[in-house]
């Protein structure tokens, strides 16, 4: 096996006849359960069906979910802007009690934030502990009846449960020494407005600055961990060689939200800034560094909203087609039994699935869209009947004037005629 140069991941899979064989570079190891019997397969083809149905009855309640949560949360920050007020940085106005406010002043702490664990601390108001660690990692997959098994090494700071593997044995995670953590002031000030927890968190990552721990706090920590580390590019690598990383390693870093100019739109309760809620329900309180208007904070604000609103929709109908993919498990499945075939319908359920989605999910999402915004669905309605009507009424129009005009052209000849009709006559 060979990482690259950053330490990332490196995947090698075996597919065996029921052994366990290494790869010929002695890296990881893989391992293929006993053949499934044509009625297991069957049967596994039949659940995933149920299993997709589900799925994709889960993708349209999501669908009508998300498109609800982004209409209700733009009213929310709509209402909140409406009714925030500028207020002052150096005093706490009783007359502004329980009201929206926006606050640009100085965010400060004079205990700041430590993490008492590994002695590291930052002259801030919140602080982020991430711990990542190099671990094992299993998938499986089946084909052809055989299930196989891979395991890969990664950066991770969710731990991997290796006692669940199947070959445990020769793919063991050693168990986290400590996880990520917060931890935030307990005197956070905005000027003179308290800021708590809910306060804290909601200054976005964006805002974070990394903390480089002095050399001292580094040695302890990896004296603890019973590692040598170093510091690089803003992370602490607790591991002989960070470049070539092994299981057990760690990666930490520590990301704060420094003192110095903030801004906050929230309601002021009592001289601390919380969140004020909206006529829907829906907590408003938005909160960056540096000195930003309410203006454009709110519209950053409405800007997140639809980027989680489009990002939710692609994993809805990402969710949607596998869904559709597993109900066409069963006929996948008895299609491999037919040469030939079994590779065009294999082939071409990726593609029946995609076109149930776009359907499905389009349609979904338009019917969801128009039924959360019932005003502007009955005025795109209201101007789309209107539309229809004034067309049908210029065709008519236009068509009885060409009607008009060609008994106009005809008119002449017809007189023409008849005179030389007459003159034959006499």
């Amino acid at each position: 096996m060979s990482d690259d140069d950053s330490g990332g991941s490196s995947t090698d899979t075996i597919a065996t006849d029921d052994i366990l064989t290494a790869p010929s570079d002695g890296g990881d190891l893989g391992a293929s359960g006993e053949p499934l019997s044509f009625l297991e397969q069957l049967w596994q083809s039949i659940v995933g069906v149920l299993i997709g149905f589900v799925v994709v009855l889960g993708s349209i309640a999501g669908i009508f979910w998300n498109e609800n949560n982004a209409v209700q949360v733009a009213r929310a920050l709509d209402e909140g802007l409406g009714v925030t007020i500028a207020a002052p940085a150096d005093s706490v106005l009783a007359a502004n009690e329980g009201r929206m406010i926006h606050v640009v002043g100085n965010l400060a702490s004079v205990r700041g934030v430590r993490d008492d664990l590994l002695g590291v601390s930052g002259q801030g108001v919140r602080m982020q502990r991430s711990v990542e660690m190099y671990q094992w990692k299993e998938s499986s997959s089946t084909k052809d009846g055989r299930r196989t098994y891979s395991y890969s090494r990664e950066w991770s700071s969710t731990p991997q449960d290796s006692s669940r593997f199947r070959e445990a044995a020769s793919h063991s995670n050693p168990r986290f020494p400590f996880q990520s953590q917060t931890f935030r002031a307990s005197d956070a000030m905005l000027g003179p407005y308290r800021l708590g927890e809910p306060a804290l968190s909601a200054f976005q990552s964006r805002s974070e600055t990394r903390v480089a721990p002095p050399q001292a706090t580094l040695d302890a920590v990896a004296r603890r961990i019973g590692r040598p580390g170093s510091f690089v590019d803003g992370q602490f690598f607790v591991a002989r060689d960070h470049a070539n990383p092994e299981i057990g390693d760690l990666r930490i870093s520590w990301r704060l939200i420094a003192v110095g100019q903030g801004s906050v739109a929230a309601r002021q309760t009592s001289g601390e800034l919380t969140a004020y809620t909206a006529r829907n329900g829906r907590p408003v309180l938005l909160a960056a560094t540096g000195a930003h208007s309410a203006e454009a904070m709110f519209a950053h604000g409405q800007a997140d909203n639809q980027l989680m609103t489009w990002l939710l929709r692609a994993l809805a109908v990402f969710f949607m087609f596998l869904g559709f993919f597993f109900m066409l498990g069963p006929f996948t499945f008895l299609a491999s039994y037919i040469p030939v075939v079994g590779d065009i319908f294999a082939a071409g359920a990726a593609a029946i699935a995609l076109v149930m989605t776009l359907l499905v999910g389009g349609g979904s999402i338009a019917i969801a869209w128009f039924a959360v915004r019932p005003l502007l669905t009955a005025a795109i309605a209201g101007g789309v009947i209107l539309a229809v009507i004034g067309f049908k009424y210029l065709s008519r129009g236009k068509a009885q004037a060409r009607i008009e005009a060609r008994h106009v052209r005809q008119a002449p000849a017809a007189r023409q005629g008849f005179g030389q009709r007459r003159s034959g006559q006499q």
